[in-house]
């Protein structure tokens, strides 16, 4: 069997933080062909020249947007002079523009949309002149020629009001239709910026109040007055463009707030709480030493960690496609689970090329202290050293079980021929062996000792109801806490428990204890509560390590 983590270092199985497969994250917007109609050479050449102008002008006009800065109060001072040069330079080309537009073809599809994108480029200019100047700019074809009532002062006056206000609203409804033709450009609306959408159902907002604003200012002017018919259809023009871009933005706004609102994903404060517990599973590269049982628990689970991981990432890859401080914090912990989990495999992987050679280290070891032992009669070395030594084993070869199976086997094997012939040795020296045992160390001084001796005196006498517990010992000062996750047939559940071993002197026969160990588990997700369980299973044959003088036990 492979290491749990050889498959998960290969390039093909590294993560994919926004959800490979679910959604395509990077769109190209494509530019339809031009559809040239029956325009002659000569009036292609021309409407390309006029689009090559209009994109000079939409750039420049950029630039004074840019130097105009964010929001719709009046620039001031060096700010406002930099954006009315360059915005008097943006339009500078616009009269040669509509002249040579105007002599091709109006119903022709190319010279339409050249067209539309030209008023646009206008309409956001006038709005720009309107903020940078504070008045609306002159009417096409000049306001003082045109016919009707002349208006007083007063409601000329009124008459400017209104049109500075519209010429906002025609420089956001022409912002407006730009966003809409933009994002509808979009493969998968999901995809769409939900900023974006936010911002046009903002501009919407303010083109309410300026449209409110204009009609308020016109409704005392007379219908026929000079002026009013071509303000009030400019404005129904306005309004119409409003109307359409709403249609759309106002749904693709309801649809994208639903997808990025937290509650629409029942399961994701336990999901992320997850991931990043898992991330900590991987964290402390030192239980692969410090604690093997601790690391075989955590190697075992690691695959199922990491199809965890890419589940959780790629059912919430729209909240980090559009940026969430949900899908924020999913992209931090799977970057952080990535980072852990890799280096976390990098010393497991150590640790499985040392292994064998440590493990062997250590069964060559004990055989030199048996044949020692039984050679100059030095019995404690069966009661502490070799056990120890032996015990080492035992925990490397199960962490190498999780790592590599075959090399596993191997050492497995050798363990129990070790154990076969220490255990010649250990019987020649029995009695010496028990003799020189002493009672184990006592360090657990809390005030609920008096509990945990009980408990685990009661689970002994389950088994052996007529046991004499002669003293007991608790060799470790604290408990010892492991948290981690555990994946069962497809199902996440937590583990979070102490361990704690008791010692109990338990009476054998006239001359000898037996030290009988029950490891106690605290469990921290059911209030606490422990549970003891003996160490030794029911009819286990028993060592001399494990027997005690009876004059020793108290």
């Amino acid at each position: 069997m492979n290491s749990p983590f050889s498959h998960n270092l290969s390039a093909q199985s590294r993560p994919r933080l926004l959800g490979v497969g679910l959604l395509t994250l990077c769109i190209a917007i494509a530019t339809p062909v031009a559809a040239w109609g029956d325009l002659t050479p000569a009036q292609k050449s021309k409407l390309d020249a006029v689009r090559s102008g209009l994109k000079q002008l939409q750039t420049n006009l950029k630039l004074a947007q840019d130097a105009a800065g964010p929001g719709t109060g009046r620039p001031k001072g060096s700010k406002a002079k930099l954006a009315m040069m360059r915005l008097q330079s943006a339009k500078a080309p616009i009269p040669q523009l509509q002249k040579a537009l105007g002599t091709l073809p109006a119903a022709d599809p190319e010279v339409q949309k050249t067209q539309k994108n030209l008023d646009v480029a206008i309409a956001a200019a006038n709005a720009l002149e309107t903020r940078l100047t504070g008045q609306a700019p002159a009417p096409a074809g000049g306001g003082a020629a045109e016919a009707g009532v002349k208006l007083d002062y007063r409601q000329e006056e009124q008459l400017k009001n209104a049109r500075f206000s519209l010429r906002d609203l025609q420089g956001r409804a022409a912002v407006l239709t730009q966003l809409v033709e933009e994002l509808k450009q979009a493969e998968d609306q999901r995809l769409i910026d939900h900023r974006k959408v936010q911002t046009g159902i903002n501009t919407l907002e303010v083109a309410d109040r300026r449209t409110k604003e204009t009609r308020d200012s016109l409704a005392p002017l007379p219908s026929d007055g000079r002026g009013v018919a071509t303000t009030q259809s400019e404005l129904d023009q306005a309004v119409a463009s409003v109307a359409a871009s709403r249609e759309f933005l106002v749904p693709l706004h309801q649809k994208l707030a639903q997808l990025i609102n937290p509650g629409s994903y029942p399961t994701l404060d336990a999901d992320i709480k997850r991931l990043g517990e898992l991330a900590g599973m991987f964290a402390n590269r030192n239980i692969l030493v410090e604690n093997r049982a601790q690391a075989t628990e955590v190697i075992r689970t690691a695959p199922a960690a990491v199809e965890e991981r890419d589940r959780i990432v790629k059912q919430y890859a729209i909240l980090t496609h559009q940026q969430t401080p949900e899908g924020k914090r999913i992209v931090g912990i799977s970057n952080h689970f990535t980072q852990q989990y890799f280096e976390f495999a990098a010393a497991a992987k150590q640790q499985k090329e040392g292994l064998p050679k440590e493990i062997t280290g250590h069964l060559d070891e004990a055989r030199k202290w048996a044949s020692e032992a039984v050679a100059e009669k030095k019995p404690l070395f069966f009661t502490g050293g070799i056990p120890q030594t032996l015990g080492f084993a035992e925990e490397k070869i199960a962490l190498l079980q999780t790592l590599d199976a075959a090399a596993a086997a191997t050492m497995t094997d050798k363990l129990k021929q070790t154990r076969a012939e220490l255990k010649k040795a250990q019987d020649s020296l029995r009695e010496s062996i028990i003799a020189a045992n002493e009672l184990p160390q006592d360090r657990y001084a809390h005030s609920d000792r008096p509990a945990l001796e009980k408990l685990a005196a009661d689970a002994w006498k389950q088994r052996e109801p007529n046991a004499e517990v002669l003293a007991t010992r608790i060799p470790s000062a604290e408990w010892k806490r492991s948290v981690m996750w555990r994946n069962q047939t497809g199902s996440w559940y937590k583990v979070d428990h102490s361990k704690l071993q008791v010692q109990l002197i338990v009476k054998h026969d006239a001359k000898l204890a037996v030290i009988r160990p029950i490891n106690l588990w605290k469990d921290h997700l059911s209030n606490d509560e422990i549970k003891a369980f003996p160490f030794h299973e029911e009819g286990a044959e028993l060592q001399p390590h494990n027997f005690l003088l009876l004059e020793k036990a108290k």
